[in-house]
């Protein structure tokens, strides 16, 4: 479903899904909606809300926003990342949230390479009652990290 016009910023809407899956009984099946907006100096913005269903768990059902952007800094930094942010559930689970932020530098054009081929650059990990885990002063949950990245597209 495509709109102009007098939606505005509003550029599509999406159905969106994810299966989230780990080591033993944590696979969460997320349903929802998702919206692509055009807003100027960016290279995207979506936002989508979801219904978070945990497979093992149908009590701790809950919500889940996450926006979504990238937004160029020149001809070769872009900044981009996402924010998970998870309301409360009927099943104890905290209120959580993940930022994650990455700034990317395209080093593959000094190589003759196609823009956006081959990136370095930096992502922070801020991660608050990492999954759904409250954290206390005894059982420490939150994450904070900072990691070094190489991507390529090819």
């Amino acid at each position: 479903m495509s709109f102009s016009g007098p939606a505005g910023p509003l550029k599509d809407i999406l159905l969106s899904s994810t299966l989230e899956f780990g080591k033993g009984k944590v696979e969460t099946l997320l349903l929802g909606i998702g919206m692509d907006f055009e807003i100027p100096g960016t290279n995207f913005f979506q936002l989508n809300l979801l219904r978070r269903f945990p497979l093992h768990s149908p009590r701790s059902e809950t919500y889940q926003l996450t926006p979504v952007w990238s937004v160029p800094l020149g001809s070769k930094w872009t900044f981009d990342g996402f924010i998970d942010w998870q309301l409360n559930s009927d099943g104890g689970r905290a209120r959580n949230w993940h930022f994650n932020p990455q700034l990317k530098y395209d080093i593959g054009q000094r190589f003759g390479l196609a823009k956006q081929q081959l990136l370095i650059g930096v992502e922070y990990s801020l991660w608050h009652n990492k999954y759904g885990i409250r954290d206390t002063p005894g059982f420490r949950t939150d994450q904070d990290a900072a990691s070094f990245i190489v991507k390529s597209h090819f």
